[in-house]
């Protein structure tokens, strides 16, 4: 459809079809998300779901995290803490390297040195791996080229 998206990061592939369908690869562990409030995610073969408005369960690198309810989160990435508070709002650091969620649909994150950002509901910025990218407005995408493919349908 008009909104259909694929990339690949460091090699894993990754999808984003429609305004609130995602699936994604890192380093070759799957995550997806579908729909407005529904996420799965597993990064380095530890698992976490999101299901629903404001139902999270993360565990990073067989640290666990969970959030249930509006907003009620803490959660320790590689022994690095990370807090949701509010409907909207989050700190989080993965690997030492932080990141934010603030806001509805803004979040700031950072994953192996590589800063990405998403603002505004279709607003998406990243630098995976020194591969930048950038996404805003519904169908608007672009993205570097460190071992990344890119195919939009």
């Amino acid at each position: 459809m008009a909104h259909t998206f694929e990339f690949s990061l460091s090699g894993a592939g990754s999808k984003n079809k429609g305004i609130n369908t995602l699936e994604f690869s890192l380093n070759g562990v799957g995550g997806k998300m579908k729909g407005i409030n529904t996420f799965e995610s597993s990064l380095n073969g530890v698992g976490g779901k999101m299901k629903g408005i404001n139902t999270f369960e993360s565990s990073l690198n067989g640290v666990g995290g969970k959030m249930k309810g509006i907003n009620t989160f803490e959660s320790s990435l590689n022994g690095v803490g990370g807090k949701m508070k509010g409907i909207n709002t989050f700190e989080s650091s993965l690997s030492g390297v932080g990141g934010k969620t603030k806001g509805i649909n803004t979040l700031e994150f950072s994953l192996s040195g590589a800063s990405g950002k998403i603002k505004g509901k279709n607003t998406f910025e990243s630098s995976p791996r020194g591969a930048s990218g950038k996404m805003k407005g519904i169908t608007t995408f672009l993205m570097g080229p460190v071992r990344l493919e890119r195919r939009i349908t």
